[in-house]
Formats: C-alpha cells, structure tokens, sequence
C-alpha cells in the first residue's frame, strides 16, 4: 500500500516534467514496452550523480556553503576575486601573539603554494608581543622578495605590534581608513609578582632602549619621519596618528576607497 501511495505520488509529481524532450508520462510507456528510460536530470541533463546537486522530487539546486570547495590553513584566511583576479586575505584581529603569526605563515604557504601573487592582510588590533609582530614582519618581508605583493588595511586600529605589521605592507600598497587609527609607543614589561634588584631594573630597562632603537630606526625607515623625531614623538608618551596623518607621515600610503570585493567559491 505504502509502495503505491508513493508510485502515484512521484507520478503526479512528476508526469508534466520535461527529460529531454520527454515527460514522465512517455518514460513510463517506455518502460511498458521493455525499453530502459532516459533518467537524465530535467536540468542539467546529466545521467548520474545529478542527486549531488539537486533536490528530488523539484530538482532544485542544493545550497552551497560559501568556499565549500576550499581547505583553508584556518579561519582567517581566505581567497577573494576583483576584476577576475584572486588574491589572499587574512584577517589579523585581536591580540598580536604566537597563534596570530603561526596563522600568518600558513597564510602565505597556501598563498606561495596556490601561486597567487597578491596577499590582503587587514589588522585590527591592540598589539601584543613585540617578537610575534617581528616575527609576522619577518614572513612578510620573505615573501615580498619573491615578488608577492603585500597589501595591508587598517579600518580601525592597529597599535603596537599591531603597527608595525601595518607599516611592513609593501610600499604603495598600505591602505588606511581616513577614521582608522594607528598608534605607537615606548615599549615596557609588565611581571607579575616582580622581585628584582636595581642591577635587575638597569639591565631590563638597556634591554628596552635597544629593542625601542631596533623599532624606531626601521619604522623611520619606512616613513617620512627621521629618527630622532620618531624617538621624540614617543617619549614618556603615545603617538597616535588617524588616516590622514598617517598617510602625511608615510607609515601609509592610501585611503580605504576601493569597491566591496567578491567573494570567490571555486577553485583557483
């Protein structure tokens, strides 16, 4: 009984329904006559796995979960498509530390191994650590030599370490909100529960003088800033700059102004 319900269910479905050329109706006097049917999806006209893509009995098609024929190195990474071309793009939010530029190495390697030569990294962050922020500089740099181009954005903020993986973009290519804000500073340690000597705090704080050194002579390196304004900017204070003084002082080239980019499912 439950066999028939559902034989004559699927034939009213489907007795108007075109197979190429056919309907539901013509393939079952086929099938009287002994012949095998055209089992052809109404459309795509494929024979088989056509149940992959579509819903029976309306054979509409299945939904596709966006990049679902990617495997991306993590959650931030992704592949979008302007004017036809891809590029990669990895969003760097939050704190500056060791997963943050374990996630950037992968990015780049699946970038290096799909041979796409365009990288997008947007930061929103505080900072974190100096070394992980030197560390992502590092991979960046690695990667602009081989002739990659890196693209930084920066619509909120990006302070501390989170500056200078900003700054790091390739030249020309450091886009920057004209409400964002970008923000340097001494450097410091914090210990909790700190039991130290003075010898301990002279040693601490030469280590700090050199590591600043290290930071203000390349940052004025790569901007219009000599160093000892640099070092004077930042002196027992915090430099803050928005996106227009910013781009004024050459830690970034351009405005955010570009049309919205389309997000790319296929493969590449």
């Amino acid at each position: 009984m439950k066999k028939m319900f559902l034989f004559t269910f699927m034939t009213l479905a489907l007795a108007a329904t075109p197979v190429k050329g056919e309907t539901f109706m013509d393939l079952l006097r086929v099938m009287s006559q002994g012949k095998p049917p055209q089992t052809q999806c109404p459309k795509t006209l494929m024979v088989k796995d056509c149940l992959k893509c579509h819903v029976i009995p309306t054979f509409e098609l299945k939904e596709k979960k966006a990049h679902a024929e990617r495997s991306y190195p993590n959650e931030h990474t992704s592949i979008i498509e302007l004017k036809g071309t891809q590029m990669g793009y990895y969003m760097l939010k939050g704190e500056v530390e060791r997963k943050t530029s374990e996630e950037v190495r992968q990015y780049f390697e699946y970038l290096d191994h799909l041979t796409i030569r365009k990288a997008i990294v947007e930061v929103q962050s505080p900072g974190g650590s100096l070394f992980e922020g030197w560390r992502i500089h590092g991979i960046m740099e690695h990667y602009k030599s081989k002739g990659m181009i890196v693209e930084t954005r920066c619509y909120g903020w990006a302070a501390s370490a989170g500056f200078i993986i900003f700054v790091s973009g390739s030249r020309g290519h450091r886009l920057v909100s004209p409400q964002a804000e970008l923000m340097w500073h001494e450097l410091k340690s914090f210990k909790m529960f700190d039991v130290s000597s003075p010898a301990d705090k002279e040693d601490e704080a030469e280590v700090l003088r050199h590591l600043q050194n290290t930071a203000n002579t390349w940052l004025a390196s790569v901007s219009r800033l000599t160093k000892d304004e640099l070092d004077k900017s930042v002196h027992k204070k915090e430099l803050w700059l928005n996106g227009k003084e910013a781009i004024e002082q050459g830690f970034a080239d351009g405005a955010l102004n570009r049309p919205l980019l389309k997000v790319s499912d296929g493969r590449p």
